[in-house]
């Protein structure tokens, strides 16, 4: 399946938060992206193009600010 990455974010309060770093994250090449503002986290497989350099920068454009990040590789059988 491949690395999923899981990214801290600071500045989300709401389901819109969500939404908007959700696109925010897809723009920049990440798949499977899924965020949570309670929990201050965006998760998701980067894709061949994903950079999280210029994903970090799209997001603080908006507001928000990536604090962290843990890859984490998964196989299929990890799969949910």
């Amino acid at each position: 399946m491949g690395d999923r990455l899981e990214l801290s974010i600071e500045g989300m309060h709401c389901d819109d938060c969500e939404a908007t770093v959700g696109v925010a994250f897809t723009r920049a090449g990440m798949t499977e992206v899924r965020v949570d503002w309670r929990r201050g986290t965006a998760t998701g497989v980067p894709g061949a193009g994903f950079d999280l350099g210029s994903a970090s920068e799209e997001v603080a454009a908006i507001g928000y600010q990536v604090v962290s990040e843990t890859k984490e590789h998964t196989t299929p059988n990890d799969a949910a």
